[in-house]
């Protein structure tokens, strides 16, 4: 559930990690150095949080930066 608006995320845990592959590969394919570093680093941020939180609630994604850079 998403704790700011009370509704369920738009697309579910799979499906975002699948938006983040897919990003990945079209910035492989001739996306600048920094959108290439960008798209990869989300992808893994969202792998090890485990959720959608992160991207979208800014106090989570706070107080989780500490335990996710470990």
């Amino acid at each position: 559930m998403n704790n700011r608006t009370r509704e369920e995320p738009a697309v579910s845990f799979p499906e975002f990690l699948e938006e983040l592959r897919q990003e990945l590969r079209v910035q492989q394919n001739g996306g600048t150095s920094y959108r290439k570093q960008t798209a990869q680093l989300s992808l893994q941020v969202a792998e090890k949080a485990g959720c959608i939180d992160p991207f979208f609630l800014q106090r989570k994604c706070q107080a989780d930066s500490f335990s996710i850079a470990s």
